[in-house]
């Protein structure tokens, strides 16, 4: 398998996994809605996934908080799928919910890899 196979193999898997997510728990959360917007604009473009491009972005400033803190921050905003454009607070709770998601489907994953391995 190439290189190139390899990456849409593992794109494909990544659409999927973003996708039964999207579909598991609705359009309530913020991230869901953002993951659901992704996917369908990809969908129009033809595209698969989209590259990642990591840019300087510009950065929230909050008189309380250290560098060390927004620097996190930024980092977390980062990783939440529509955490851009979120309050701090929010930001936190849309975080918690997307972490139960993803924790249940990779102990999904992880009990459909032991059934077949018996």
């Amino acid at each position: 398998m190439s290189s190139k196979d390899s990456h849409r193999r593992s794109q494909k898997i990544t659409i999927a996994a973003y996708s039964s997510m999207v579909r598991a728990v609705g359009t309530r959360r913020a991230w869901s809605r953002a993951l659901l917007f992704k996917l369908r604009s990809q969908a129009r473009r033809g595209y698969v996934v989209k590259r990642r491009c990591f840019s300087v972005k510009k950065r929230r400033v909050t008189k309380k908080a250290s560098s060390g803190e927004l620097k996190q921050a930024e980092k977390l905003r980062s990783l939440v799928p529509g955490g851009e454009a979120m309050e701090f607070c929010e930001l936190l709770e849309e975080t918690a919910d997307y972490i139960k998601c993803l924790a249940t489907q990779v102990i999904r994953a992880y009990g459909k890899h032991q059934k077949g391995s018996r």
